[in-house]
């Protein structure tokens, strides 16, 4: 089954996300989204976008991290099954 984030869990900022314990991102998810803040001279982590502005920068991100928190963190509300 794919998950996808839920409304709540995307409201989460990267940096939190990731001091709670959450995943990097795979090469192939991150690299839309590095190329995406390069364009406007950001680096990702001074940004610290929201888990859905990620998500709506890399599908893949998202469901990475949706994942990620309901299997290995077990926050089973951060999930939802993709429609």
């Amino acid at each position: 089954m794919v998950f996808v984030l839920s409304e709540s869990a995307g409201h989460l900022r990267w940096l939190e996300w990731r001091k709670m314990g959450g995943c990097a991102l795979s090469m192939q998810a991150e690299a839309p989204i590095r190329k995406y803040y390069y364009g406007k001279r950001q680096r990702l982590e001074h940004q610290n976008p929201t888990l859905r502005e990620i998500g709506a920068i890399s599908r893949l991100a998202e469901r990475e991290i949706a994942r990620f928190a309901r299997e290995r963190l077990m926050l089973e509300d951060f999930a939802v099954p993709e429609p």
